[in-house]
């Protein structure tokens, strides 16, 4: 997995949407920002903490699922499951 680096993950206005840890806080500070913004970055938070113990094709399946809740088409595998047995 690609590494990543939280004071990059900013939005569409280019605000930080995370802190130094973490955690939601717009421009870095923890807690800060509107209803929606806090939303975003919880959803943030949770994948950020979450994907160091993801395969990549798990991180496709979220992704895809982004695509359906926006009413797109999911978007194309790039990695293929892992065959068990």
């Amino acid at each position: 997995m690609q590494q990543f680096r939280l004071k990059d993950f900013v939005n569409s206005d280019g605000r930080r949407m995370l802190d130094d840890a973490g955690r939601q806080g717009i421009d870095g500070v923890t807690g800060l920002g509107s209803s929606t913004e806090v939303r975003c970055g919880l959803v943030l938070q949770a994948l950020v903490e979450h994907a160091p113990y993801l395969a990549d094709f798990q991180l496709d399946d979220i992704a895809n699922w982004v695509n359906q809740i926006r009413g797109g088409v999911p978007c194309e595998k790039k990695h293929a499951r892992p065959i068990s047995g």
